[in-house]
């Protein structure tokens, strides 16, 4: 398990690490985009299970609005080469 001791951000989401007596690696969300925003205040055993919440919060986004976050996605792709 990986134990994190200051702020980290994970895919524009900001986890902080809390005390807890029993779960030495909990982490709590503090801070996230607006589609995924009721994951700010949760708590999980550590970095990795809130990151897997984080990642399955962000593709259920995906899955609800899938025109607008594809184009988004594919304006950031560049194609050097025609395909032949």
């Amino acid at each position: 398990m990986e134990k994190i001791t200051t702020k980290t951000k994970f895919r524009n989401v900001t986890i902080e690490p809390i005390e807890h007596p029993k779960f030495t690696n909990m982490v709590k969300i503090t801070k996230a985009k607006k589609s995924i925003s009721y994951l700010v205040g949760k708590q999980y055993i550590d970095i990795n299970k809130a990151k897997v919440a984080i990642d399955y919060a962000l593709s259920e986004v995906t899955v609800k609005r899938p025109e607008k976050v594809i184009k988004k996605e594919l304006e950031g792709i560049v194609i050097e080469s025609p395909l032949c």
